[in-house]
């Protein structure tokens, strides 16, 4: 079975458990919660080191609010992207979030996160 064909409202379910996560995660700077559904392949020190120093340098990435709004749902046949319009406690406007998520080793699994 493919991601992609998974149905709408459980991507959503999914996705939106893990979004509220890494948010959680990513504000305390608490790296094991941030991956705490990240792609096995993917929980590198390298990624942790770039991971911590973005929490430092970056304002927004310590001060989303709880509060999301899932936009859409994007498909490829292994891979499935979730949109999120976010907001942070400190930078004014709106924020473009993304989830990507795949399958591996059978479990629903994140492969990349970007706030801009």
């Amino acid at each position: 079975m493919h991601i992609s064909e998974i149905k709408d409202y459980e991507i959503s379910q999914i996705a939106n458990s893990i979004w509220k996560e890494i948010i959680i995660g990513s504000n305390n700077m608490d790296w094991d919660l941030f991956s705490k559904r990240a792609a096995p392949s993917l929980k590198t020190d390298e990624l942790k080191s770039n991971i911590e120093h973005q929490w430092k340098t970056n304002k927004v990435l310590t001060t989303l609010t709880q509060e999301f709004q899932e936009i859409t749902i994007l498909r490829r046949e292994d891979e499935v992207l979730v949109l999120y319009k976010q907001r942070s406690t400190e930078v004014k406007g709106e924020l473009l979030g993304a989830l990507k998520l795949i399958l591996e080793e059978g479990e629903i699994s994140v492969a990349g996160t970007l706030i801009k």
